[in-house]
């Protein structure tokens, strides 16, 4: 049990190329938008499994290593959290999913400006509940919905705005809401590959499955490879 604990507390530093993973992932998430609104050919819903499908398999290596390098009681632990990361990667699909519909549905910039929105989300969440936020959180709140007025007052567009498009790009941000509150939960003792690898491949085969069902794609195969199409 101490070992558990010793290892647990080795979790919870955040190593070097942490920090190169979060750069990586700002320009990943801050380029997804325009990349998805070129390519209007695909349903959306094989664009967000693509998505999911790419970045699993990147951390398929991490998480294998990871989970190799675990305590054999964290290890267990991590797979008895099977089903919390479940529901993580159901809530991850749910977000794509609606969010790329989105894109397809309304202008650029409100789709970018309503599924960012799930921090002011959440502090609203908290006051509702009469749960105290910090003195930065409550400013941060503030900034970020100033800035949203802003930009959705500014009269920038990038294509015809529909309210049923914004709408489905705030449900995204209501969506990821629950990955995000599992995700702190486990990853204050889950090393980030162990638990990221999971939890995006669950959402890159529930967006999968839901492509094939009910997007038009298909698997089909040819001379030189299985692909989705």
């Amino acid at each position: 049990m101490k070992s558990a604990t010793l290892e647990r507390e080795r979790q919870t530093r955040t190593p070097w190329w942490a920090w190169l993973l979060l750069a990586a992932a700002v320009v990943a998430v801050s380029s997804a938008a325009t990349a998805f609104r070129s390519m209007r050919e695909v349903a959306p819903m094989t664009l967000a499994a693509w998505r999911l499908q790419l970045t699993a398999l990147l951390l398929f290596p991490g998480a294998v290593i990871q989970y190799r390098n675990l305590a054999p009681a964290l290890q267990d632990e991590a797979r008895q959290s099977g089903l919390l990361m479940l529901v993580s990667g159901l809530s991850l699909a749910f977000h794509f999913a609606l969010w790329v519909w989105g894109i397809d549905h309304t202008s650029l910039t409100h789709a970018l400006l309503y599924v960012s929105i799930t921090p002011i989300l959440i502090a609203a969440g908290m006051w509702a509940m009469n749960k105290p936020l910090s003195k930065g959180e409550n400013i941060g709140t503030g900034i970020g919905a100033m800035g949203g007025l802003l930009l959705a007052f500014s009269g920038v567009k990038e294509g015809e705005v529909t309210f049923v498009g914004d709408f489905a790009c705030v449900i995204a941000s209501l969506a990821v809401i629950a990955y995000l509150s599992i995700g702190r939960h486990l990853r204050a003792w889950m090393p980030l590959f162990v638990y990221a690898f999971p939890v995006t491949g669950s959402a890159a085969g529930i967006l999968t499955l839901s492509a094939v069902s009910f997007g038009g794609a298909s698997v089909a195969s040819s001379d030189r490879a299985l692909h989705l199409h």
